[in-house]
């Protein structure tokens, strides 16, 4: 009875995980580039997944509002910065458990990728990054997500109007969710 017992709560144990067991990034600190770069699976301007907490504020300073943020399966809070010339609208993620940069969002159009894809552009510009792993509809729109760690939100007249930036070890667990 008691190894029953044992066996049981060992297997209660190995459940799915909860929403907090989100695994850490282990990324490397790094020096922030200054730009206007839009980089799949890297970073937005100066603020780089991984980044901590302190030196996403050393560099943009404090956040124009933050709250707290539990959707996409990453517990936290949620920055804010946006407006002027150098602090171009950005919304970060900052994953509660390791206070790290875990997704950067942009509504600007003085971000662009490499390739032109940038907010206000049409939904085809978001078509050059390439061939969209899922297309979730959404009530604004559709949300073209690709594995590489990039998430183009299109408005119903088929406008970029977001454009965030995941590490592609979260594909999919909820940034791309269908």
């Amino acid at each position: 009875m008691r190894i029953l017992f044992l066996l049981v709560f060992l297997a209660g144990c190995g459940g799915a995980p909860r929403g907090d067991a989100v695994p850490d990034l282990a990324l490397p600190v790094r020096e922030p580039v200054h730009d206007f770069a839009i980089v799949p699976g890297e970073r937005i301007g100066p603020i780089y997944l991984g980044m901590p907490l302190s030196q996403l504020l050393d560099v943009l300073g404090d956040p124009a509002e933050s709250y707290g943020w539990g959707m996409e399966g990453y517990p936290g809070m949620k920055h804010v910065y946006g407006g002027t010339q150098h602090l171009r609208a950005l919304q970060i993620v900052v994953h509660s458990r390791d206070q790290r940069v875990r997704a950067i969002m942009v509504t600007d159009p003085g971000y662009q990728t490499a390739r032109g894809v940038r907010v206000g552009a049409s939904g085809a510009r978001a078509m050059v990054a390439g061939r969209p792993a899922n297309i979730r509809p959404t009530p604004y729109g559709e949300n073209y997500c690709y594995r590489e760690g990039l998430d183009v939100g299109l408005n119903q007249s088929g406008g970029i109007t977001f454009i965030k930036v995941f590490h592609p070890a979260d594909y999919p667990l909820t940034f791309c969710s269908p």
